[in-house]
């Protein structure tokens, strides 16, 4: 697993030579996002979260992007990931932990732009994020009776990024876009349950998802 230095490393690397000797005489844009991201849990079925994005030209038809974004989700079910269980009188609803995930991000965008200030044009990138997450400790029953004490340890992650959307011009500088998304996380989650001393570790999760975003030229 790449430490946090190594990661920001990575990611100051990319962006800067990504940067042009000469900029281009275009404009910069920013914009708020939304985003829900899917997966196969464990560590997580649905990741919804929301951030900022800004971009800048680089050359001809390439752009390069930066983002910040903030995840909360459910880490479902991890006393199954340590082979602990949840008694089965405790009734159907399972105890998930709740994680946060603050995502730096950096990128390369292919765009596709119409000839008028106004209009549909569609887009394609690829970049890097890293990932700083904190995950809660949760309690409850155990199948074998008694009681588990999960703790979970969610060292920083990097993240493979992926995605191709829509982006529609209403005005000379305002527009709204969507588009799809698919990451591949590293991840090191090291879970154990202090009560058993039984572990477990999750080292990654692709997702898919969706974004939508509005925002503005300037």
């Amino acid at each position: 697993m790449l430490s946090r230095q190594g990661g920001l490393a990575t990611l100051g690397v990319l962006a800067l030579a990504a940067t042009p000797a000469q900029a281009q005489a275009t404009e910069w844009d920013a914009s708020a996002r939304v985003l829900v991201l899917a997966g196969d849990a464990p560590p997580a079925n649905d990741m919804p979260g929301a951030g900022v994005v800004v971009r800048r030209p680089w050359r001809d038809d390439w752009a390069i992007g930066f983002g910040l974004e903030r995840y909360s989700f459910d880490f479902e079910e991890p006393y199954d990931v340590v082979g602990v269980g949840l008694d089965p009188d405790f009734g159907e609803e399972a105890i998930d932990a709740k994680v946060d995930s603050t995502v730096v991000s950096v990128w390369l965008e292919r765009r596709y732009e119409t000839a008028q200030p106004r209009g549909w044009s569609w887009f394609w990138t690829g970049g890097l994020g890293y990932a700083f997450l904190s995950a809660d400790r949760i309690t409850g029953p155990s199948a074998t009776g008694g009681a588990f004490d999960i703790e979970t340890q969610a060292s920083d992650e990097v993240h493979v990024l992926a995605s191709a959307g829509l982006r529609y011009s209403f005005a000379s500088r305002w527009f709204v876009e969507a588009a799809l998304h698919g990451q591949h996380h590293l991840a090191d989650y090291d879970v154990t349950d202090r009560v058993s001393g039984a572990t477990g570790e999750i080292d990654a999760q692709t997702v898919f998802g969706a974004s939508g975003s509005f925002g503005l030229r300037f």
